[in-house]
């Protein structure tokens, strides 16, 4: 039996969870990337969630890489949401700041598309 890998095998069960999430949304009638966000940010809060609850169990944690990537990904509401109303991570400096670094770089690309690719047509 192999090495158990904790942040290949939460970001495996991320895209088990957000892929087929999405793809039943978008079966349903809604837009593809409407259902992939609403996916991705349904992700996110169980992952915030069940992390959470790990660490009060003391059971190994969801690696605060895969937090991030699902923000990046898109989950960036939930993970604002998720962290007061979890109590997760709001003291640790270092997370917030990437979070908000994420934040920023995401408003940021939706101003440029915005500005440049939306206003050209």
């Amino acid at each position: 039996m192999g090495r158990y890998h904790p942040k290949a095998f939460f970001f495996l069960a991320a895209a088990a969870v957000t892929g087929p999430a999405a793809v039943a949304l978008w079966m349903l009638g809604v837009p593809a990337l409407w259902a992939y966000l609403a996916a991705v940010n349904l992700a996110t809060i169980v992952f915030y969630a069940l992390d959470t609850r790990r660490a009060a169990a003391g059971s190994p944690r969801i690696p605060e890489q895969t937090l991030h990537l699902l923000a990046l990904l898109g989950g960036t509401p939930a993970a604002l949401i998720a962290r007061p109303t979890f109590h997760h991570k709001t003291r640790k400096l270092p997370f917030t700041a990437l979070l908000l670094a994420i934040l920023a770089l995401q408003i940021t690309l939706m101003l440029f598309y915005w500005k440049f690719v939306l206003q050209q047509n």
